[in-house]
């Protein structure tokens, strides 16, 4: 059958030439089951495949996750290191020597408090201070003194001398105290006309003389004069009064 118009030939009747028709690109047959209009794929070639984007963690979920890893590892650490020293603990027990005995734990020394009663006009040094009782005294007061019904001063007459190494300030009101023989403790009194406390700066070796007052009962007559250098002193020095 002649196709028309002829493609490639010359009508010289007319003397006019027809066109060549386009060549279109030719696309292989579609294999069998495909569905007419879709688009074909070479087997060679499959379709692309969708692929999910890798999901990337936050950068401060990554900071606290190599916190935490680093906080377990130091936990690990500290345990491993007070197991190993829980073990090497010092044993309480005592070795026994190349003869069989045990050796007597040796314990460390502690200072007794030492309370030692001394006569009016006796001295003693306690800690790094000698103390004197020079002598006690009643005294009814002046016109000027304000004393409870009964009662009565007493006076003590006493010397301190400082072995200290250094200028100290001694306070008589908290070195003596006054109690009798019930356990009541006394306050220091104001008479006046009394001669002086003895208060104030004392150099090293050097002695300091006065007197101190209490107001007692006048019924009672059997009291102790007590005498503590320091509050970190555990001795007393303690002399036996009576009026």
């Amino acid at each position: 059958m002649q196709q028309y118009p002829p493609q490639g030939s010359n009508d010289p009747a007319s003397g006019s030439q027809y066109p060549q028709q386009p060549q279109y690109p030719q696309y292989p047959q579609p294999y069998p089951g495909q569905p007419q209009g879709q688009p074909y794929y070479s087997q060679q070639t499959p379709p692309p495949q969708y692929q999910q984007p890798t999901k990337n963690r936050h950068p401060v979920l990554k900071g606290c996750g190599g916190a935490l890893a680093s906080f377990i590892v130091i936990i690990i650490i500290i345990a491993i290191i007070v197991n190993a020293t829980s073990g090497k603990g010092t044993a309480t027990g005592s070795t026994p020597t190349a003869n069989g005995t045990t050796p007597q734990a040796t314990q460390q020394a502690t200072t007794a408090p030492t309370n030692k009663h001394f006569a009016v006009g006796q001295s003693t040094t306690v800690g790094k201070w000698s103390a004197t009782v020079n002598g006690v005294k009643t005294n009814p007061g002046g016109q000027y003194d304000s004393l409870k019904p009964g009662d009565t001063f007493l006076e003590v007459d006493v010397t301190v001398v400082n072995h200290t190494g250094s200028a100290q300030t001694f306070s008589s009101l908290l070195a003596f105290s006054l109690k009798d023989g019930t356990g009541q403790k006394y306050d220091q009194g104001i008479m006046t006309g009394a001669p002086a406390s003895p208060d104030g700066s004392v150099a090293n070796g050097d002695p300091l003389r006065g007197t101190v007052v209490f107001e007692v009962p006048g019924a009672n007559h059997n009291f102790t004069f007590d005498f503590v250098p320091g509050f970190l002193s555990n001795d007393t020095a303690i002399w036996d009064v009576t009026i």
